[in-house]
């Protein structure tokens, strides 16, 4: 069965496929491609604005539960000239980078991960985030599992490498890719070309997604992978994931309820109602981003 989630579109989809017609000049072809355009941007907030788990009886907005990770990037190995002439390999130290950093440091990444990391959600986060706030950046996602995530990339790349003249230089695209490692070997060299050329054509930046083991062909960008989650992450987790479903069902039960049983179910001040003492305890306790 498919879930009919309702998002709404009004203030993010049309700022993104304006921003989109001034990148690319509005001529004819470009005013066709606008529609194009909508629906992949569409379809990338259908995807990132909702999650379900086992354990849930309805889909939930991903902001009210995913908690943000970490991202480490792994530091290169210089070569350094001693004073004596005699060169040697240094490991320079890795940076751990929140999402936001991440976008505003404005590098390519490749982030790689064991299956269940999450990947995906981490491009779903940071799809929605950009687009909620960052007005200077575009996100486009492209989930190459999809039956149309390949060629909707292709057709984007496509369009770069005909544009023989831009219409605007503040526009910047963040292109977040995911799944590198489920498409075959040839794909996978024609998606590192295309990231190569989006990666001298000063358009933006881009985040590929791939699992460990597996040959990223060409790519000059970061080497990133996902941090542990830390026990205040788990906590963090629960709280809202218990939260969401208990404090739901409480407040619907209640409401239905007959009149006796609502006007004697506990106060705010009571330590058993998560309206009340235990939901302020505990947003007092952990700071939640």
């Amino acid at each position: 069965m498919g879930i009919n989630i309702n998002v709404d579109l009004g203030n993010l989809v049309p700022y993104a496929v304006d921003s989109f017609l001034r990148f690319i000049g509005k001529d004819s072809e470009a005013v066709e491609l606008r529609e194009w355009f909508r629906a992949v941007q569409q379809t990338g907030i259908q995807e990132s604005s909702v999650v379900m788990v086992i354990g849930m009886h309805s889909p939930m907005p991903l902001d009210a539960i995913y908690q943000p990770t970490r991202l480490i990037l792994e530091a290169p190995i210089e070569v350094v000239q001693l004073p004596t002439g005699e060169k040697k390999q240094v490991q320079l130290e890795d940076q751990t980078l929140t999402p936001r950093q991440f976008v505003a440091k404005g590098i390519d990444g490749v982030l790689f991960a064991g299956p269940g990391w999450g990947k995906t959600t981490l491009l779903h986060y940071l799809f929605m985030t950009t687009l909620r706030e960052n007005k200077n950046v575009v996100p486009v996602l492209f989930t190459l599992r999809r039956p149309s995530g390949l060629a909707d990339f292709r057709k984007f790349i496509d369009v770069l490498r005909k544009l023989k003249k831009r219409g605007s230089r503040q526009t910047k695209f963040l292109l977040l890719v995911d799944g590198y490692d489920e498409v075959s070997t040839a794909e996978r060299k024609e998606i590192s070309d295309a990231l190569m050329l989006f990666a001298v054509s000063d358009a933006g930046n881009y985040l590929l997604t791939c699992r460990d083991f597996y040959d990223v062909y060409e790519l000059r960008a970061g080497r990133l992978r996902i941090g542990e989650f830390s026990e205040g992450d788990q906590l963090r987790l629960c709280y809202r994931f218990y939260w969401r479903l208990w404090g739901r069902h409480s407040r619907r039960r209640a409401s239905s309820g007959p009149a006796s049983a609502r006007s004697s179910r506990p106060t705010a001040a009571s330590p058993v109602t998560r309206d009340g003492m235990y939901r302020k305890d505990w947003e007092g306790w952990f700071v939640f981003p």
